[in-house]
């Protein structure tokens, strides 16, 4: 939608500039004449540029999203909700940040307590912190599942798994993810990310 009227405002604009900077002349019997003002080719040109910048200094930030902003590069401290913004050209960019919630699934292997081979799935539902956005696009972009998440889970299977027997794994299961739900809950807090929840499938043993 947005890129929509940023087309129409540039063509109203070339249309206008055409008109303000055409000459017709007409006299009787003769043919129209067509040419240039000066005068008028100067205030087209004018009405061209602006129309150029309103248009780069428009965009929107789509349902779900935050705007982080930077100035030539460098994160600044605001942020944009969603809706239509300004901002100015050349000068800031926007980078869109999607603070939906989204389920990250994979399988972790463990050893247990008394030495089992252990293997499980785990399924993480997280989301940006909104207000944590531009600290996050500042130290992660937006690779924070393979730099974050991915290792966080892993780790927090391994640590916690090795604290119970291969029997407890199952019997104490609601302790067992509630431990590992912790570690994970303060690795992804400190980096912006809200746990949701965590979900344990299948334990499996070694023969």
């Amino acid at each position: 939608m947005i890129i929509g009227i940023k087309f129409l405002v540039v063509i109203a604009a070339v249309v206008l500039a055409v008109v303000l900077a055409t000459r017709m002349s007409r006299k009787p019997g003769e043919k129209t004449e067509y040419g240039f003002r000066l005068g008028g080719l100067g205030i087209g040109i004018i009405v061209f540029i602006v129309a150029i910048f309103v248009a780069l200094s428009v965009g929107q930030v789509g349902a779900g999203y935050r705007g982080t902003v930077l100035r030539f590069g460098a994160v600044t401290e605001r942020t944009l909700n969603e809706g239509i913004y300004f901002v100015t050209p050349f000068v800031n960019t926007v980078v869109k940040m999607d603070v939906q919630t989204h389920a990250y699934e994979t399988p972790a292997s463990a050893a247990s307590k008394d030495l089992q081979d252990v293997s499980t799935k785990v399924t993480v539902n997280y989301s940006l912190d909104p207000a944590k956005v531009n600290r996050t696009y500042q130290t992660l972009r937006q690779d924070y599942i393979n730099r974050i998440i991915v290792p966080a889970v892993q780790e927090g299977v391994k640590s916690n798994t090795a604290k119970f027997e291969a029997a407890e794994l199952i019997t104490e299961r609601p302790r067992v993810k509630q431990d590992i739900e912790a570690v994970l809950r303060e690795r992804l807090a400190h980096n912006g990310i809200i746990l949701e929840a965590v979900s344990l499938t299948d334990f499996a043993f070694s023969p």
